[in-house]
Formats: structure tokens, sequence, C-alpha cells
């Protein structure tokens, strides 16, 4: 009985704790959205109740941040009273100090002309171990804290000057220590080229910044048709008069409920609570949101349901992510970066300092000149997830209460002075048939939805955030700081893109310079600035128009549902569009807006390394007609070999000639000259070729290209803007075949030197094709189901699975396949995926003895990793970044409106995606050693994933490059390297002095140590292949 109370009493004890660090990560936001409110001394009283609540259950409340919070509040104000008040609860608490409170309590004591005290501050920083110096360089500053602080020293040290730390600027990675090498003096890149001036940079600069202050920007539509019949007319009139009240009732509502909260805070103790989260902006900056809120669910979406959840995290993000930029402006960070930017630009006009420095490089040096400002990465307090949702979900209560039509009113229907009210949406409840699990979703009352569209002006409001910028983004210097003029840690749009605490708990302990490969790669793809082109934009508008896709549907008309299908593209190997109508329109109307624009494209990293643009809605990494409409702004003759890229480059967009020889895709390219010119003369009223090829929009834009090229009086000295793609040949499997020095399968994905490229889909798909037919002579039922099914692109994910080891002998993305045909019942689908599966893995067990091994090593090694330690599997990629796997079980979810997080690590997802990350690590890597040598040369470089853009004239350049760091990564243990990182972090002798774990930590480290052999491919033999690493020509 007393074992089962002490078990009782232990639960409790361990609830108890966990609850108060929750409170205790919680507070500080909470203090540090009151004390930014006005609200000091509301934030004291509550930082007391916590303090001395913890203190009865005898913990300490001892985060040091939760009393500096209060301590710069009192030093901007020169508050010495409660100054002494916060002093007393640190020293009561034995709260470790440190320098950042140090420095708070000096500018207070000064700013409250106390300056006796100030000399014994100064005797208790060295006293307590600390250098004053070093709070000048460590301690985050804004306003005019740091000029505050130096006065403040200089009462009692007249002398003092802070002496300030070099900051390392070169790399310390061995691949790319020629990087630190002087650059050549002739290096020069200009964007824009020598006629730009820094005011034009400027200029561009204060635009964007209007824009990111408001957080959104209106773009017109260019499909509105303002035109409405009369009787529409008289309707539309009185919805937006109905309407207009709507903002005054939601400003009313909003500031009820905000008293209850403030009334139900003021009688409390100060504890925990949701009210200042509403009052840390202005009333009618809540009531915009929520309206704007409405609009776009009601007309900038074309899905049926929205997560309701997720709405309302939406709501709460925007109302954080809009005090962030307001706490940055009252702070002073945004006029300093601001002043820093403006003297920023003077990097891109001036061929002295482009040859001296990188982007980062330069920003920096600025950093270190303008010294005395607000620092401009300040200390950001991130809003609990929980109170993010719960202030979305409060607006939307608002929203739900007020907007409402009155249908009676809007249809002269029913008696004088009864209302029909009815909401334009309703909440609905989900269950998943396959796990149970709940959810609500937001659906669209069709009833009011043509009232809805009657407030469509013709315009779009979309997040600044997700649109390209006007002028060049600031460079990476940390996680934290660069993109966007104004940005904020806890971001959507920060540097390492949905990242889970983990991986930011191991880049708090990564040295910032082994990430500078990463900083500087994503800038120098950042500083790449392009134009719409022009001539495949009317086009893409004149198909659109042609479509009509807001008249008859597209299935009644052949031609329209052809005009459908080249605009909207299918998704390879499906049924299914690749993008959606309300997409296309999204596109078009910021491609309309940007037209005879220079624009830019911010950037970020996902956990692997692998680079995106953050615009969403229209970049190059989308779809076809996104790439079609985009130019280089930069223009470079295309010189000797240009013009036969250029060709090249065409023959690969059209389809045509895959697997032939470069002279071969040239001399098609020839040979098609006359249908080429034709579709760029007459690319609708003309024989229309270019509509047949395998990426239209990219075809007709390499059509419209070379023509001009060829009619220029001197084709090789014709300016080009056009960015030609090089696309990698089987990737994942060339890092594979590198990895375990595998001849045959360097043979079959072209590391090898060849004089036609080899496709090893296209051989496995034609041996599969081979046995399936026999099969299928012999009577087997499921081979002659497959008859015709079987082709390159259907086999291709499958094999990739399997290589990888994401699913059972590629078992699942087979029955994905198969799921797009409708014939195929869901039985048969698993039938005919198993016999798939059994026919594909010999063949490629085979052909790839020593690639196996290495698959195998991954597979083992992450299954016992990951059961072992249920944790996520981590290692370092060879130029420096911490890698993190982010697979965790799903939170358990009471209730619809309330999911329980939970940390435990997905071990099944961890095994299975350990080999497929770590390749896509190394793909990265490989990608980033190329940009950053290209960058040295002065080629523009920008890529997605393992397709390399740059200038015609530059593609030699580039696939040099490209090879060569291929075989300089590679030439590193790269498996001895990680089996060390792994045993070290995952078989320490802590883990090994556990008899728990002994034994399986002892298999893991012998299997870890067991590196799989190589075999005897000649990795130098990559410098002499056509097309590996990169092969020229796009597969299906």
């Amino acid at each position: 009985m007393s074992d089962a109370r002490d078990v009782e009493e232990q639960d409790v004890d361990k609830q108890r704790n966990e609850h108060l660090k929750r409170v205790q990560r919680n507070l500080l936001p909470f203090l540090d959205v009151k004390v930014n409110s006005n609200m000091k001394n509301e934030a004291f009283k509550s930082l007391n109740y916590y303090h001395y609540q913890y203190q009865s259950y005898g913990i300490p409340l001892d985060n040091i941040k939760l009393y500096i919070c209060l301590l710069e509040s009192c030093a901007v104000e020169g508050d010495w009273v409660m100054c002494k008040k916060i002093m007393e609860l640190i020293a009561g608490g034995n709260v470790k100090i440190n320098l950042q409170a140090f420095m708070s309590i000096i500018e207070c004591a000064y700013r409250a002309d106390k300056h006796d005290v100030i000399s014994g501050i100064l005797e208790n920083i060295t006293t307590s171990g600390f250098d004053i110096n070093d709070m000048l360089i460590e301690c985050n500053f804004v306003r005019d804290q740091k000029e505050v602080v130096l006065k403040a020293i200089r009462t009692q040290i007249p002398s003092f000057e802070p002496k300030r730390r070099v900051s390392p600027i070169f790399y310390n990675c061995k691949l790319l220590e020629h990087l630190n090498e002087d650059m050549p003096a002739d290096r020069f890149y200009s964007p824009l080229g020598p006629p730009s001036t820094t005011q034009i940079y400027i200029d561009r600069a204060k635009e964007q910044l209007e824009a990111e202050e408001r957080c959104f920007k209106i773009i017109t539509n260019f499909d509105h048709n303002s035109e409405l019949s009369k009787e529409k007319t008289e309707v539309a009139k009185k919805v937006r008069k109905y309407v207009s009240k709507w903002n005054v009732e939601m400003l009313l509502v909003f500031q009820e409920d905000v008293n209850q909260f403030r009334m139900k805070s003021a009688s409390s103790n100060g504890i925990l609570d949701i009210m200042p989260y509403f009052c840390c902006l202005k009333p009618e900056e809540y009531v915009e949101i929520m309206y704007r809120e409405f609009l776009s669910v009601m007309l900038s979406t074309d899905q049926i349901a929205l997560d309701l959840r997720g709405l309302h995290r939406l709501l709460g993000c925007k109302v954080m992510d809009k005090y962030f930029l307001q706490t940055k402006m009252q702070n002073g960070v945004v006029d300093h970066t601001l002043k820093l930017y403006k003297e920023y630009c003077e990097y891109y006009v001036n061929p002295e300092l482009t040859s001296r420095f990188t982007a980062r490089q330069y920003w920096e040096l600025l950093r270190e000149k303008y010294y005395n400002g607000p620092d401009i990465e300040p200390v950001e307090h991130r809003w609990p997830r929980d109170i993010i949702t719960e202030v979305g979900k409060r607006m939307f209560s608002i929203m739900q209460r007020v907007i409402k039509f009155d249908l009676n009113f809007l249809e002269n229907t029913g008696k004088p002075g009864v209302k029909n009210l009815v909401s334009p949406f309703f909440t609905a409840l989900t269950i998943n048939e396959e796990n149970g699990a709940e959810s609500r979703d937001v659906k669209r009352n069709r009833d009011v939805l043509p009232y809805c569209e009657l407030l469509d002006d013709g315009t779009y409001c979309m997040q600044t955030t997700y649109l390209p910028m006007l002028c060049p983004p600031i460079p990476w210097t940390s996680v934290s700081s660069g993109g966007f003029l104004i940005n904020h840690t806890y971001s959507s749009y920060v540097f390492l893109r949905g990242t889970l605490a983990s991986q930011h708990e191991l880049l708090k302990g990564t040295n910032k310079q082994d990430l500078f490969p990463y900083f500087d790669s994503v800038n120098h793809i950042t500083d790449t600035p392009w134009l719409i082109n022009k001539q495949v934009l009317k086009t893409a508008i004149e198909v659109f128009k042609r479509w009509n896709p807001s008249s008859e549907p597209v299935e009644l008309n052949a031609e329209k549902k052809r005009l459908a299908t080249l605009l909207l593209g299918v998704r390879r190997g499906k049924q299914q569009s690749e993008t959606s109508v309300l997409d296309i329109k999204h596109k078009f109307s910021v491609a309309i807006d940007l037209c005879g624009k220079v624009f830019w494209f911010p950037h970020s990293i996902d956990f692997r390394g692998r680079m995106y643009p953050i615009a969403t809605y229209f970049s190059y990494q989308m779809t076809d007609v996104d790439r079609g409409l985009l130019l280089f702004a930069k223009g470079e003759p295309l010189g000797k070999d240009g013009l036969d890229w250029l060709k090249i480059h065409l023959t690969n967009s059209s389809g045509g000639k895959k697997r032939c020889s470069l002279k071969e895709k040239i001399e098609y390219c020839d040979e098609m000259l006359p249908e080429i010119m034709d579709s760029a003369d007459n690319p609708l009223e003309g024989n229309g070729w270019w509509q047949k090829c395998s990426n239209p929009w990219q075809t007709l834009a390499s059509c419209i290209e070379l023509t001009s090229a060829l009619r220029s009086p001197d084709p090789h000295a014709y300016v080009s803007h056009f960015p030609v793609h090089q696309d990698g040949s089987c990737n994942g499997l060339q890092h594979y075949a590198a990895l375990a020095r595998d001849l045959e399968a360097a043979k079959h994905v072209n590391l090898e030197p060849h004089d036609v490229p080899r496709d090893f889909y296209t051989r496995i798909s034609t041996e599969l094709e081979e046995a399936r037919k026999k099969d299928a002579d012999n009577g087997n039922q499921v081979a002659m189901f497959l008859d015709g099914l079987i082709n390159r692109q259907f086999i291709k994910m499958p094999v990739m699975a399997m290589i990888y080891g994401t699913s059972r002998s590629g078992h699942l993305p087979i029955v994905k396949q198969l799921n797009d045909i409708s014939e195929f019942s869901v039985p048969q689908q698993r039938i005919a995926a198993d016999y798939l599966a059994e026919k594909i893995q010999p063949i490629f067990e085979t052909w790839f003895t020593s690639v196996k091994g290495v698959t195998n090593w991954f597979s083992k090694s992450g299954n016992l990793i990951s059961h072992i330690h249920e944790k996520p599997v981590e290692w370092v990629t060879p130029i420096g970044l911490p890698v993190c796997q982010p697979y965790f079980v799903p939170g358990r979810r009471f209730r619809v409106e309330r999911v329980i997080p939970t940390k435990e690590s997905n071990t099944l997802k961890q095994s299975q995606s350990f080999s497929s990350n770590f390749i896509h690590s190394l793909d990265a890597t490989h990608l980033i050693l190329t940009n950053l040598y290209c960058q040295r040369r002065g080629i523009p470089f920008v890529s997605i994933h393992d397709s390399y853009w740059t200038h015609s004239s530059r593609i030699n350049e580039m696939n040099k490059i490209c090879r060569e760091q291929f075989v300089a990564l590679h030439s590193e243990p790269l498996l001895e390297n990680l089996s060390e990182h792994l045993k070290q972090r995952f078989c320490r002798q802590v883990f090994l002095d556990n008899e728990e774990y002994k034994s399986d930590i002892e298999a893991l480290k012998q299997i870890l140590s067991k590196v799989p052999d190589k075999g005897s491919f000649d990795l130098s033999k990559v410098l002499e292949s056509t097309f590996g690493q990169l092969i020229v020509f796009l597969l299906d």
C-alpha cells in the first residue's frame, strides 16, 4: 500500500513539475507583451506572484530572462524604485544574474540620475566573474541603450573605450578552404550591370519597406470583370452599404471582450491569461485582420473546406507578426536596418566591393561600422502555440458573431423588421475514416456566396512575405537575420523553414562560422534579379481568355479542355491538374504587377539544407508556366558556345531526343527551326508545335529566345537574359554509386563517360515489361491486368522508394500510382503492387550490389538508433549543418478543440527516412559547393535541387565546377565520418554504463563500425563524363 502511495505521489510531483516548467516557458512572452503594451505594473504583479508561488513549491523561478523583461522596461523609464524590487527578487530567489541584466540595471541607474550607485554595479559585475567590456559585445541593445550604458560607465571610468572582437568572416571547412584566398581582382558581378545607381536600390527598398510595414500588398486581379447588370449593380450597392457596418460592430464587440479580459485579469493575482495578447495592437488593427481574413476565406480560396485550427493559428500568427513588427519599429530596429541598407546598396554598383567581399561579409562590416546603434537582431520571445491558436479562436468567434447577412433585407423578402441572419461560413465536424480522428473544418455558405462575390473589388490582398521582393534581400548572417527587410525570429520565413525545436537546439550549439556556406549559398541565389518575360505572359493571358473558365464547363468543349490542360498542366503520371484556376489567377496577377520591374526571390533552407524560394504565389520552383514567365534581369552575350546550349536546352524542354548525344540534340533543334520560329512568331495562330511539347511554356520561352538570337546581326554577340537549365541524372543513385564506388551503378547513372546518356529507369522498365509479357503469356492474371501500364514514369517512384528504403520494396508508391487508375479496385492495387515489387527487387539488387550494401547499412543503423534511443536521428553535413529528422508521433486529440503535443519520436519514420534524408543533405551539400565556387568566378547561379540554372554562355564553366565539386565531396571519407559522428552521439560511455541498454548499444556500435566496403569505380572518371553531374536532358 505504501509503495502504491509513493508511486502515486511521484506521479503527482512529476505532473506538477511539468506544469510549472510549462508555466515558466509561457510566462516569458506573457511578460514581454505586457511591458511592450504599457502594462509594466501588471507585468510586475505577475512576476511577483509566480516568483513566490514557485518558492512555496521549493522550485526557484530561476529563468533570468523573466526578470530582464521587467528590468528593461524599468531602464527605459528610469524607474529605479521598481528596478530595486526586481533586484531583490533576483537576490532572494538565488537567480543567476547575467550581463544583460546588469546592462539594464546600469541603464536604469543612469536614466534615474543614480550615478552614485553605478560604481557599485560595475564592481558587482567584476566580482560576479564578468568583464565590463563583454557587456558591450555580448548584450542585445535597442534604441539608444548602448550609448546610454557607455555614458554610465564613463561616469566612473572616464577613459573607458570598448574593445571590439574581430568576428570570423572566412570558412572553416576543408572543402571550401580555397575560397578563403583573395578573390581575383577582376571578379565583379553587378546583377543589373554598370548603369545602376545606389539611389535606384534605395528607392526600391523604400517601396518594399512600405509593403512590409503594411504586411500586405493589394494586387489587381487581371481577370476581374467590373461590369455588372443593372440589377446586380443595385444589389452590390446594397450589399456594400450593409457590410460597411461590420467593422464598426466588430470593433465594439472586440472592445467589449477586451474589457471583460481586463476585468478578469485585474481581479486575479497576475496569473497567466489571454488579456495582454489582445492589447498589444490597436483595436482597429485586429478588426482589419479579421475583415481581410473574411474576404480571403470567401473570395481568395478555391478549397472546399479549411481546417478550423489552421485558420485560428493563421489569425493568431498575423497578430504576432504585427506585434513583432511594431516592437521593432518602436525600438529603432527598423530605422537602423534601413540606415545600414542604404549603404549596403553601394555593394551592387561598386566593383571594388563585389570583388573583395561576399554579401554576408560586407553586411557584417556595415554592422561593425554602425556599432553604436540598436542590434538588428533583437531578442524576441515566441508566443506559445496554444496562445496563438486561442487568440485566433477568439477573433474567429467575433467574426462569427458579427459577420452575417440579412437575407430578408438583401432579397426584399419576409415581413418588415424581421431579420433572416445567415453566416457566410460555418464549421463542420469531419471524421477520418481510416483512423477515426476528429477535426473541424470551415466551409463557405453557398447561399450567401453570390453576395460575397459582389464585394470583390477586383483586387487580391496578398501577404507581402508571400511575394517576390522589389529590392535585393538583406543577406543572411544568422538563422534569424536576413531575407526580408523586416523579419523576426519566429516568423514563417526564417532561414530554416519548418524546423522543430530539436534542430534549433542543435543550432544553438553550432559555431555560426560552420553555417557560413549555407548563408552565402542562399545569398548568392537570392541576389539573382529577375524580369517577367512579356511575350510569354501576353500569350498565357490570351490562352486564359480563350479558355474563359468562368463560362461553360471544360468537359463540354474539347478546345477549352485543351487550353485548360495547357495552362493548368497535368501532374506527371496522374489524371489531375498540376495547379488550379485560382492559382493561375494569382500567378498572372502577380506577374502583371511585376511586369517591367526587377525583382528578387528571398530563400530559406529546410532541415537538410535544401534551398527554396519563400514566395508562394509565384516562383521559379513552381510550375512550367512560372518558369516560362521568368528571365534573368541581367543579360550576357551568348558567346562561343551559348547558342548551342540554348538549342540543347530547347530540345530538352520540348521532350525530344531525351537519350541522345549533345550533337544530336543540336541537330534536332536545327531541323525543327521552322516550327520553332513559327511558335515564336505565331504562338496561338500558327502550327502550335510548342503546345504539344513536354514543357510547353518553357519550350515557348526557348523558341522566342532562340528566334531572337538567330535573327540578330551576330547571334554570338546577342545579349541573352534566358536561364538555361542543367538537370541531374538519377541524382540520388549517383551519390549512392559514388559512396559505394559501385562500378556497375556508376555506368547506369552516367558517372562514367558515355557518348549518349544512359537512363537507368528506362532500362529497368524495359526488363520489367519483358518479364510481365512472359508472365501474361503464361496466363498470369495480374500480369495481364498491367498490360500497357509499365513505363519509365510508372516505375520511377517505386524504384526510388526501394533505393532509399522508405517503403517495403517500393510497395506503397506502386499502390499510389495504381490508385490513379479507376479500373483498379483497392484489393487489385495491392495484389498488383506485390507482383511488381517482387519483380523489381531482384533486377535492382543484381545491378547495384555495392549500393545495396550501403542502403542496408543505413537501414540497420537508423533502425537501431531510433528504437534504442527513441529520439530523432541526427548527423552533421560535410560542410557543417546539423541535421535532425523532424518525425514525431502525432499529438493525441482530446475532443475536437485540443491536441496534446508529444515529443515521442516516430521510430519507423526515423528509420525509413535516414537513408533518403542523408542523401538529400549530401545532394544539397554538392549544390552549395557548386554554387559557392560559381560565385567566386562571377557565374550567376540558381537551382531547383538537382537542376542548376545559369546563362547559356556560362554552362561549360558551371558544369566543370559541378563535376569538380562532386569529386571533391566524394573524395572525403563521408561514410567513415558519419560512422564516427553517430558513435560519438549515440554510443557514448554513459549509454554503455546503463545495463538495460548495454547490449543494444554494443550491437549499434558494431553495425556503425562496419562501414560498407567500396567497389572499384574510379571517382576521377566523373571529371570526363558529359552526362554525369550534370546531365543535360529533361526526364519525364
